[in-house]
């Protein structure tokens, strides 16, 4: 599994390796499938939830970009799918860009927690090395993570994950699921805690 819209001009350390990953095993010739994803849904649970519960607030860069959230579930469905099809060759060697159901800017991502906690949540835009330097502070994040998340800001606001695709349904049969709904089923997270 790699990233939506990898490319060479990526100077994310994590990017180039998903490329070089997905080239080398393009070239063992094994017969792989190489899945790209949008952002992932559950990101929004660390970088997104605590703030949101603690402050009332959804702190993230870039406030012009659009860009498009994956479930999780989708992506194994994914993954399933391709594997029990019963002509599985039919995707050996593609790239499947995954995404979301829509697009989104981080003012409707906002308005989005606002609308399941029913409170106002507000967007604050903050610089990207603002950004970074507070997600180092989580348990989760370390600097090579770190280093690929200030990058993969640069890809977002050139537009690389402004796009809806139809692979996922192409391949599973359904729609994606909405980040909505992946808000909705972790909604205990974003709720404040008395």
């Amino acid at each position: 599994m790699s990233q939506m819209n990898v490319h060479e001009s990526s100077s994310s350390p994590a990017t180039q390796n998903h490329l070089i990953s997905e080239e080398i095993l393009d070239w063992a010739d094994i017969g792989a499938v190489h899945k790209r994803p949008a952002l992932f849904a559950w990101n929004y649970l660390g970088m997104a939830a605590p703030s949101v519960s603690a402050e009332r607030k959804f702190y993230f860069p870039n406030p012009d970009a659009r860009y498009t959230i994956i479930d999780p579930q989708d992506i194994g469905d994914v993954i399933a799918g391709i594997l029990m099809d019963e002509d599985i060759k039919k995707h050996v060697g593609k790239r499947y860009a995954l995404t979301g159901n829509r697009t989104y800017s981080n003012q409707e991502i906002t308005d989005l927690f606002g609308n399941e906690i029913q409170e106002k949540v507000e967007y604050v835009p903050i610089p990207v090395g603002i950004w970074i330097d507070a997600l180092k502070s989580l348990p989760t994040v370390n600097d090579f993570l770190a280093s690929h998340l200030k990058e993969f800001c640069k890809d977002i606001v050139t537009g690389n994950f402004n796009n809806v695709t139809d692979n996922l349904k192409m391949i599973t049969g359904h729609e994606s699921r909405s980040f909505e709904d992946y808000v909705k089923s972790n909604i205990g997270l974003f709720m404040q805690v008395a």
